[in-house]
């Protein structure tokens, strides 16, 4: 991610491409869900899901699998 980062600060103007916007919100959405996956798995350790985490956790899984697209 520091690469990237770098890169846009040296070349602003690739902001312009709708690739390049894709490939860092892709980026920022898979980081932040990867960040928040192991407070997930513990806190669903602790008591039963109720449907709202039932319904988190499939949301997590859909992004997951379709992020990368």
């Amino acid at each position: 991610m520091d690469f990237i980062l770098e890169k846009i600060q040296l070349y602003p103007m690739i902001l312009d491409h709708k690739n390049i916007i894709s490939l860092i919100y892709s980026l920022l959405l898979k980081l932040t869900i990867d960040a928040l996956l192991p407070t997930f798995n513990n806190y669903s350790s602790l008591k039963p899901q109720p449907k709202r985490m039932t319904g988190t956790k499939r949301v997590i899984e859909y992004l997951q699998m379709h992020a990368v697209q």
